[in-house]
């Protein structure tokens, strides 16, 4: 029978390591395709990294699902995939299971050159690139002072600020900064204004979460956390992509 499931797994091309059972084999997570966190066209980034990471770590067979982010947290709670590490809010708490903190990073507003936002007292009467499925926390996912004009990622609400179109694009800082390196367009943007620390986490399946196989991913993660190895991860790949390493 083991034999069997290893055949089934090779020919649906997914690398299932000596000494994992059928029962492991069929593990998903759900990533986003934007640089430097997973990347579909190269299979590098930081989630690859770290899923690679995991599936050393556990032994467990983990696949790579890249997945729009206005679709992860959907793929997720219909058990898609089994998880997924994103940014977290407690808006969520009714439809994934919250699981361990892998980072924490700064999300904010990369203003464009020609708007004046020094800071969230500004943002009245501004308009903002959002990207769809983006939430960032209170009160900023429901503040109506501004308009969020909803776009398809992070690279979409870039082009629009680089071009004038909107005040701001707002995000995790971290990225937003290496796009504006990698377009060549940092001269376009002037103030950087962080709202938020927003915590990335792993999010369960309600099917998934409580299983053996997720307390053996939720170690792996702490233990990723607590020896620094998770913001060694991140910064690398951000270094690399904006040309700093």
């Amino acid at each position: 029978m083991r034999a069997t499931w290893l055949r089934i797994g090779l020919l649906a091309g997914i690398l299932i390591p000596a000494g994992v059972s059928a029962q492991t084999a069929g593990l998903a997570a759900c990533v986003i395709d934007e640089a430097p966190w997973g990347r579909k066209t190269d299979g590098t980034g930081i989630y690859p990294e770290v899923m690679d990471r995991l599936t050393r770590e556990t032994g467990l067979a983990i696949r790579i699902e890249i997945t729009p982010l206005p679709r992860t947290l959907h793929d997720v709670e219909a058990g898609h995939c089994q998880f997924t590490i994103t940014s977290w809010t407690e808006s969520r708490a009714d439809r994934v299971v919250r699981g361990t903190v892998f980072a924490d990073l700064d999300y904010g507003l990369l203003v464009g050159v020609n708007s004046r936002i020094a800071g969230p007292e500004d943002l009245a009467g501004k308009t903002v690139a959002w990207s769809r499925g983006l939430l960032i926390g209170e009160p900023y996912d429901s503040d109506t002072r501004f308009t969020k004009y909803l776009v398809d990622g992070y690279e979409q609400a870039m082009t629009m600020t680089e071009a004038g179109r909107v005040d701001a694009a707002v995000g995790s800082m971290v990225t937003l900064e290496a796009l504006a390196v990698i377009h060549g367009t940092a001269g376009r943007f002037g103030q950087r204004v962080v709202l938020t620390r927003v915590p990335l986490v792993l999010q369960l399946s309600r099917g998934f979460a409580g299983s053996p196989e997720a307390a053996q991913i939720i170690g792996a993660i702490e233990a990723m956390k607590e020896s620094g190895a998770s913001s060694e991860i991140i910064a690398r790949h951000f270094a690399r992509l904006s040309g700093r390493s």
